[in-house]
C-alpha cells in the first residue's frame, strides 16, 4: 500500500511539474502574443482567451493535489484562523 501511496504522490509531483514548467509559460506565450497582435495589428486572436481559460483550469487540476499534500493550498485564512481546533480538523 505504501507503494502505491508513493507512486501516487510522484504523479502528484510530475502533474504540478507539468503544469508550471510547461502550461505556465504556454500561458504566458499566449497572452503576450495576444496583446502584441492586439495592440499592433488590431487583430487579437479569437481562440486566445478561451485557451487561457482553459489552460488556467488546467494548471489548477494538475496542481492541486500536490499543493493539498504539501499544505500550501489557498485556504480561506480569515475565517480558519478563527475556527476552533475541532472545526480546522474538519476543515483540513
Amino acid at each position: 500500500m505504501q507503494r502505491f501511496m508513493r507512486a501516487l504522490e510522484r504523479f502528484s509531483e510530475l502533474c504540478h511539474a507539468f503544469g508550471t514548467l510547461v502550461i505556465l509559460p504556454i500561458m504566458a506565450v499566449v497572452i503576450t502574443l495576444n496583446v502584441l497582435m492586439r495592440y499592433f495589428l488590431n487583430l487579437p486572436f479569437v481562440w486566445g482567451e478561451e485557451l487561457n481559460g482553459l489552460l488556467l483550469f488546467l494548471l489548477l487540476v494538475l496542481s492541486l493535489t500536490y499543493t493539498w499534500d504539501q499544505g500550501k493550498h489557498i485556504r480561506m485564512e480569515i475565517l480558519y484562523v478563527n475556527f476552533p481546533p475541532r472545526l480546522r480538523r474538519l476543515a483540513d
